[in-house]
């Protein structure tokens, strides 16, 4: 029974030409891979997820509130 690391550079042969290429190819126009900007958006969801959490703390005090002087 043979190994088959003998077939691995056939294999990765074929995948560097064809669709791999092309695809590496495009990625190569792309860029660095780094995001730059966009700190409006990271800024608005921390109002968003703060306002929400105040919003519902607010609503479980005056829940709270409400039932203090009803019997249980």
């Amino acid at each position: 029974m043979s190994a088959p690391w003998p077939l691995l550079p056939l294999l990765l042969g074929q995948a560097a030409g064809g669709p791999l290429a092309d695809h590496v190819e495009e990625m190569s126009k792309v860029g660095g891979g780094r995001i730059t900007g966009g700190w409006e958006y990271v800024w608005a969801c921390y109002i968003i997820a703060w306002t929400g959490i105040a919003l519902y703390a607010l609503s479980l005090w005056l829940r709270r509130r409400g039932k203090k002087g009803s019997p249980a």
